[in-house]
Order: structure tokens, then sequence, then C-alpha cells
């Protein structure tokens, strides 16, 4: 059984070098924090997370880099040999990069144990402009609604026409202006921007790093589950020696 889950883990995502970088004067950067239920199914608590948003002339970048917490991970010594333990409750798309431009496909990156990224088809959400304003950030906004039927869901958001990009958190737009806002009607899980400001030296680029492994989202959610059936195989037959690629292990 271990032997089928390591070698479905190894083929299904093929090593295809690809050196290219898309990239893309920032504008304007959203600073969101990201809210979802704690892992903990016996726990009310919820999991926050720090994310960001770089909007440029042509694409925009969401990005969450969630960081190994205490707790999450350790190294221990069995038999002479070291293995390290890991745990990790974050979402697990760090990057979707949308294309403004209907014509061209948005890019999405995970991590799974290492780097990957995949191409995806625009999202078509048929959205309901709705009556009610909020202010959030300091821009004043306008409720929009609409269903998902991915998770058979409402979801609700808030934009500002104030600045008149198709984007926000996540794989969320396609309203006529920037969504600060957007959650699902139940409250499970949602964004809301605490910032919008100027770029800096660090963040200036639009920028989506293509230097890593392509596969596709189907062969990725197969190796997910190979890896949830057995992380701890997977992680030992990558050699991995405190160090989990995308996330730094203390």
């Amino acid at each position: 059984m271990k032997k089928t889950l390591y070698t479905t883990f190894i083929f299904i995502l093929p090593i295809l070098g690809f050196c290219q970088q898309v990239h893309d004067q920032t504008k304007i950067v959203v600073d969101y924090i990201f809210t979802l239920p704690s892992s903990d199914q016996h726990s009310a608590a919820k999991t926050q997370v720090n994310t960001q948003l770089l909007i440029g002339s042509t694409s925009s970048l969401y990005r969450a880099e969630p960081k190994a917490k205490s707790g999450q991970s350790k190294i221990e010594q069995n038999n002479g040999g070291t293995e390290l333990k890991f745990k990790s409750n974050m979402p697990n798309i760090q990057q979707y990069l949308r294309n403004y431009d209907p014509q061209k496909k948005d890019l999405v990156g995970s991590v799974l144990v290492k780097p990957y990224y995949w191409e995806q088809d625009k999202t078509t959400l048929k959205w309901e402009i709705l009556k009610e304003k909020q202010l959030i950030a300091g821009y004043n906004c306008t409720k929009a609604k609409m269903f998902s039927e991915r998770s058979q869901k409402y979801f609700l958001a808030w934009f500002t026409a104030d600045i008149p990009f198709p984007t926000g958190p996540s794989n969320a737009g396609g309203l006529p202006g920037l969504i600060l806002k957007f959650e699902s009607e139940d409250k499970t899980l949602g964004w809301e921007a605490v910032k919008v400001s100027k770029p800096n030296e660090t963040n200036k680029i639009v920028w989506f790093d293509k230097d890593v492994q392509k596969t596709t989202k189907a062969d990725f959610d197969r190796a997910m589950e190979a890896y949830r059936k057995d992380p701890q195989l997977i992680i030992n037959q990558m050699n991995i020696k405190g160090t989990v690629s995308g996330l730094k292990v203390q």
C-alpha cells in the first residue's frame, strides 16, 4: 500500500521545468485577513491568516504564505534516524494569478512538499449587485451576492468602484471594482481588507514564479489524496531534512 502511494505521488506530478516568469508592475497592495474554521472539530475557534493581493495593470496576484507554527512540526530521533513530523492546517493554495484578459488562463500555485503550479480556466461568477453599502478600509463599498455551484453556498462581496480593477482575494473577482470583503453567507470563512497601500521595493512586481514544477489540477488533487493517506511516508521518501518547500520549519 505504501509503495503504491509513493509511486502515485511521484508520477502524477510530472517535473516540467518552466523558466519563464509572469510579471506586471504593482499599482496597489491590499492586505487581507483570511478567516476559516479551526481544524479542531471540538473547538469553536477560528484560524486567521494574513494574505495579500498585488494589483497590476493587466493582472493581480493573491498570495498566502503561511508559516508552520509552534506545535505543527517537530524533529524526532527514531532508531538512529531523523524524522520530520509535520502537520499544517493552512489552506493549500498559496498563489493565484488572475489575468484580466478573458482570453488568457489564470495560474494557480500550491505546495505539496514541493511547489507546483497549473493553468486554470476563468471562474465564471454570476453576481447580483445589491443596494447595501459599507465602509471598508476607508473605501465606500457596494454589496453583491452570488451562488457557488462548487461549494453549494452563497457568497457575499463588497466592492469599491474607487479602485476599478475586476479582482479580489483568492479567486473572487468579476465585479466593476476591487473586492475588499468576501465571505460565505453562513460566515464560516471570509476575507476582509485591513490595509490598502502603495507598493514598496519588496512587492513592486506582480510576480508569479514559474520556476517550479508544472502539473494539472487533477494530478495535484490525486497527489494530495495520497499525501493525506500517509503524509509521513511522502515526507520521508522525499528526504526532507527539516524543511518542507514553501514552509520554514523551526
